[in-house]
């Protein structure tokens, strides 16, 4: 009878372990387990971006090296903080409001006419624009080229949330042109290098046509290389841009048409070729370069081919 109960009791010890067996612990032991514990394990590590969008772990080492050294020779711009470039927002430059800007008011204002003639109230959350400032003050109208106006303080409107916009997108841009060159220089020093090493090996590598030294399966996946015309534009790029693809590309304004290259975009091979021409801002003209990324005898899409962001 003893021996009866004893055996009861460990099978219901037993249904217990085997039910609880990950919350104490034993699995490890018993090789139970369905999941596999890493140490030192890094998600944001794992998914450091890199040129072209590729995870730091497939990129060779080698090419690791050469973009390290490249972005040593070229080098990220420095900016001032736009309250310094404002005057702590009291010196804010006249050619901003060239032609009136348009803001939202953050309260309820009297829009006068001249004199004194009467007004009406512009109310919270709606757009005005702003034609001058005098240290903290600014003139709005209700309307761009109407004579009702009032005076209100930079505070009352969303000026400065604007105006840092622009500033963030133009710094952007002139990060863009650093990128762009990087892209460019290290392009070109990986083919030198990979070239070279083909020559020693006794391998004879692709053409200059292909500039990323794309291999014969995906030369012929991307199809004929686009035409070139006579002076030297892209006939595919030319009706992308006439068609409107991008808006910020006007015809002409391109400063310079680029070859036509095979590469690889976030490891695609393309047909590539770039434009460069420069864009207005409010701090001034930039400098860009903007990239086709063409296959099948079509343009696939534009980039930026620093940033690798999308042109607009």
């Amino acid at each position: 009878m003893k021996v009866f109960l004893l055996l009861i009791i460990l099978l219901c010890l037993g249904s217990v372990l085997f039910v609880y067996r990950e919350e104490i612990g034993i699995d490890k032991y018993i090789g139970g387990s369905s999941e596999e514990v890493v140490e030192g394990s890094n998600e944001e590590e794992d998914m450091l971006p890199t040129f072209g969008g590729t995870s730091a772990e497939e990129i060779p080492e080698d090419d690791k090296k050469l973009q390290a050294t490249i972005a040593e020779e070229l080098p990220l711009p420095t900016f001032k903080p736009i309250d310094e470039l404002m005057g702590n927002w009291l010196e804010i430059p006249q050619k901003i409001f060239n032609p009136p800007r348009e803001i939202i008011l953050q309260r309820d204002v009297r829009m006068e006419f001249p004199g004194g003639a009467g007004g009406v109230d512009a109310n919270r959350g709606s757009s005005a624009f702003v034609v001058s400032s005098s240290g903290p003050i600014l003139t709005v109208r209700k309307q761009k080229d109407g004579s009702m106006s009032a005076k209100v303080t930079i505070d009352d409107t969303d000026l400065k949330q604007r105006l840092e916009g622009i500033y963030e997108e133009w710094k952007r841009r002139k990060n863009d042109i650093v990128l762009n060159e990087r892209a460019r220089v290290f392009r070109e020093r990986r083919q030198a290098r990979l070239a070279a090493a083909a020559v020693a090996a006794g391998q004879s590598g692709t053409s200059d046509d292909t500039g990323g030294l794309l291999s014969a399966a995906e030369l012929n996946a991307i199809g004929q290389k686009p035409v070139m015309l006579e002076d030297g534009r892209v006939s595919i790029m030319v009706d992308s841009i006439k068609r409107g693809d991008v808006t910020e590309i006007k015809l002409d304004e391109i400063q310079r048409w680029g070859p036509v290259r095979g590469d690889r975009f976030e490891g695609e091979p393309f047909w590539v070729a770039s434009v460069f021409y420069e864009t207005p801002s409010l701090f001034g003209l930039v400098k860009a370069e903007a990239m086709a990324l063409m296959r099948g005898g079509r343009v696939i899409d534009w980039v930026y081919p620093g940033s690798g962001e999308d042109v607009p």
